[in-house]
């Protein structure tokens, strides 16, 4: 799922809207630092890195952890999609629009990655 994602901005639409928005629109920083922040906890409790004791004090109920610490992180990327949403109504801008064939070029793509990865789950 996530190399369907990061490969979705090899698509010239779709780094375009990237880049502008960057340039354009005022990024949550508060957010997007707690959004990190979370990312970290969550990784070091999945991957049992140097700073697991501070998170874990009982191993039987790590995947447990793992989950619940999982949602603050979810929160934090849905408060941002919510911000980004929210400026871009206030502001009246409009995404780039895109044509039949990108669309078509882009459902090509989708499916393509789609089986890919489904080649990949079946090989041992």
């Amino acid at each position: 799922m996530i190399s369907v994602m990061a490969c979705a901005l090899l698509l010239p639409v779709i780094r375009r809207e990237v880049i502008r928005r960057f340039r354009q629109e005022s990024l949550p920083m508060w957010d997007i630092l707690l959004l990190v922040l979370y990312f970290v906890i969550v990784d070091t409790i999945e991957h049992h890195l140097l700073f697991t004791f501070l998170f874990v004090y009982d191993t039987a109920r790590t995947d447990l952890l793992e989950e619940l610490f999982e949602l603050p992180f979810m929160f934090s990327l849905l408060a941002i999609a919510f911000l980004l949403q929210r400026n871009e109504k206030q502001t009246g801008t409009k995404t780039v629009s895109i044509s039949h064939s990108a669309l078509h070029d882009i459902r090509n793509y989708i499916i393509m990655m789609n089986n890919l990865i489904s080649v990949n789950e079946k090989s041992p």
